[in-house]
């Protein structure tokens, strides 16, 4: 046989065969995982790729916290993991990982195990064997962590270091000067008021570990670390007050 004819009678048998799965998946009442219509006359999700994409944006949806850390500086703020990546901890308990979602999270918080200031050495000379203090010193802490689940008793974990993010409101003193108007900026002249750009959310990259080393010459006092994360809506804070009806927010 010759190989143009049998690359032909391959490719014939390939579509033949393509042909009778397809019919058989429009059967059964499924289609394929990258066509853009509806999974069947039934609406099935095949591989669970809607539900999945809809449990992850729920999980990952900033929450609102209280930080507290160990300088004494207390802000409240929304709270939010990476991206679909959980706080991966180690019940001293049940001796176990566990991955915690921060919709089920109420509480962490950090207390110091073990501190200690190192010291920093060097060799006297070239070539000998006795070392000298340099004078400088720095920080090592240990911490452990108390973790609460919402509807649950607190549980000794350890804490597999991740970063988590807290957005808090701006500081408007700090803000940079607002923008002029299209108009303005051409050289119109009017008595309205220049538009000033809307502040943005300061964000935080707040890392929680549990061991940490600071500079040389730095204290321990100066080894700031979080001390405690409560979800939630700051206890005692005012709740809204309704609107009047038929009233637009921001208008008297």
């Amino acid at each position: 046989m010759r190989p143009g004819r049998a690359i032909s009678s391959s490719a014939s048998a390939l579509a033949v065969c393509t042909a009778g799965i397809a019919a058989a998946m429009a059967t059964a009442g499924t289609t394929f995982a990258g066509d853009a219509g509806p999974a069947g006359p039934a609406g099935r999700d095949l591989f669970g790729t809607r539900d999945k994409a809809k449990r992850a944006s729920a999980q990952d949806a900033p929450v609102p916290a209280t930080v507290e850390w160990s300088d004494g500086r207390k802000e409240t703020g929304r709270l939010s993991f990476t991206p679909g990546v959980p706080l991966a901890v180690y019940d001293l308990g049940k001796k176990e990982w566990v991955d915690i979602e921060l919709a089920d999270l109420e509480a962490l918080e950090a207390s110091p195990r073990a501190e200690k200031m190192d010291r920093e050495w060097r060799w006297k000379d070239y070539g000998s064997d006795e070392k000298v203090y340099t004078g400088r010193e720095r920080p090592r802490r240990w911490l452990d962590h108390t973790l609460r689940l919402k509807g649950s008793e607190a549980m000794k974990v350890h804490v597999k270091g991740t970063v988590m993010y807290f957005d808090t409101a701006p500081d408007t003193a700090k803000q940079e000067p607002g923008v002029k108007s299209a108009g303005i900026a051409a050289g119109k002249t009017d008595d309205k008021p220049d538009k000033v750009a809307a502040p943005k959310p300061v964000r935080r990259r707040l890392i929680i570990r549990q061991y940490d080393r600071g500079d040389w010459g730095q204290t321990l006092e100066g080894l700031v670390y979080v001390k405690r994360i409560e979800v939630g809506e700051p206890k005692g804070a005012p709740a809204e007050a309704p609107r009047p009806a038929g009233k637009r927010p921001g208008v008297e």
